[in-house]
């Protein structure tokens, strides 16, 4: 075995060992670290859903109507 120091984040001590870590999957050490997986939000910040309703009432139906 190899000694390997790991940074501590989170206040989650890290494996102390290389070959401790090797063959084991993400979600494995992500769940033997009781993490929770985050996701990012689907939708971007500068979404202005009062524009998105104006277009889609006014700018659409002309488009879908076509020349």
């Amino acid at each position: 075995m190899r000694d390997v120091e790991f940074p501590v984040h989170c206040g989650v001590p890290a494996p102390t060992d290389v070959d401790r870590v090797e063959g084991v999957g993400v979600a494995a050490l992500i769940g033997r670290l009781r993490w929770s997986l985050q996701r990012p939000e689907r939708r971007a910040v500068e979404r202005d859903d009062s524009e998105i309703a104006r277009w889609i009432a006014h700018e659409w139906p002309r488009i879908k109507k076509g020349p």
